[in-house]
């Protein structure tokens, strides 16, 4: 999804351009569409939108130009739910490139091929599992996604931690799924002042922002600091993130490495 973000770099052009395309503002009432200019700007609940009523303008603005005029929608909402970090909802540039590119670098198919014993102990286990289990089969097929991807990803965890990151891991997705609603950045958007008021005021979804955030910052860093203290003392298993540390790195890499894991982790489960 594209949105039109440098609209003032726009009018800019538009203006110094006198034989270019008419812009115009919404009239009062109804107006067939034709009617209006090729390219609109309209204010809605504090956000300035620009409608290009042209396919050809569109293509060459978001698509030939999309380097100065293309992005992805801003939400408040994800900055406040501690979810800026994601892949999925970051804006065109370097951060967004490098996730990209360690995206490519992991989900290679000849990579996959090398966890296999992974997949294989992670699947003998479901089936035991199902075996045994004479209700809910649809909770040891979750638990068996959770786990096959927090072992993946950041190898064997100490006893315990695994259970607990995956139970912080699923109250992260849930809560995730309820506060990013449209309606709900909407009203952050239009109204800023919301922002200063503690959560709890508004009860049902929105008091549990604070916690996402929370949850979001303990997701991103123990599991990762958990590796690292492993490969110190010489017991990490293979996984992403060990294959990752081996090799040279800074501090915003790892930052970025972070971003990563926890994205793949949502995106799948939140799927």
């Amino acid at each position: 999804m594209a949105t039109l973000t440098n609209w003032r770099g726009l009018m800019r052009v538009l203006a110094a351009e006198p034989n270019h395309l008419e812009v115009d503002r919404p009239q009062v009432g109804h107006q067939d569409h034709h009617d209006q200019g090729k390219i609109i700007r309209s204010c809605i609940l504090g956000i300035d939108l620009i409608i290009i009523n042209s396919e050809t303008i569109a293509q060459e603005l978001l698509e030939k130009c999309s380097a100065n005029y293309s992005s992805r929608p801003v939400f408040r909402t994800n900055e406040l739910a501690g979810l800026a970090f994601t892949t999925a909802t970051l804006p065109y540039g370097e951060t967004l490139r490098k996730h990209r590119k360690i995206f490519h670098q992991v989900l290679k198919a000849e990579l996959s091929v090398s966890y296999h014993e992974i997949y294989s102990r992670h699947a003998n286990r479901l089936v035991i599992n199902l075996l045994g289990a004479t209700d809910d089969l649809q909770h040891h097929a979750e638990i068996y996604a959770g786990t096959i991807i927090v072992a993946v990803t950041y190898g064997d965890l100490a006893d315990g931690n695994e259970g607990s990151y995956l139970t912080r891991a699923h109250e992260f997705v849930d809560i995730t799924k309820q506060i990013l609603t449209p309606e709900k950045a909407a009203m952050f958007t239009a109204f800023p002042f919301l922002e200063k008021l503690p959560f709890w005021c508004f009860g049902g979804a929105h008091s549990l922002m604070g916690r996402n955030r929370e949850l979001s910052q303990q997701l991103l860093n123990e599991p990762f600091n958990e590796v690292k203290a492993q490969i110190a003392n010489g017991t990490a298993s293979r996984s992403l993130i060990t294959d990752f540390l081996s090799q040279p790195h800074n501090n915003a890499d790892e930052d970025t490495m972070k971003a990563v894991a926890l994205t793949a982790y949502h995106l799948f489960m939140a799927g």
